[in-house]
């Protein structure tokens, strides 16, 4: 089965979240507008994302992560066709 989707938060964040911050993924890379969250992070599709650790407390962003691309590829199709194998019900036996 083909992949559709990453999580941003397993697949493309590899540091340690620092103590009291949040993990924080926007789609530009100044943190404007809405953080993302529930599955467009845990199922992120094709894009460019960023990443910020957030300290709710003082309200403040860490500098902002490289940029994050997201592709996905699809498979080649199976030139083997999409009908069944045609068989017959007779079996044959050697004597």
């Amino acid at each position: 089965r083909d992949a559709t989707s990453v999580n941003l938060n397993t697949q493309a964040h590899t540091g340690t979240i620092p103590t009291d911050t949040f993990l924080r993924w926007f789609t530009n890379s100044t943190h404007t507008g809405t953080a993302l969250s529930g599955t467009a992070v845990t199922q992120a599709g094709a894009g460019i994302y960023y990443a910020f650790y957030y300290d709710s407390e003082n309200n403040c962003y860490s500098p902002v992560s490289l940029a994050v691309t997201v592709t996905i590829n699809t498979c080649e199709v199976c030139n083997a066709g999409t009908a069944p194998v045609p068989l017959s019900g007779t079996i044959l036996t050697n004597q």
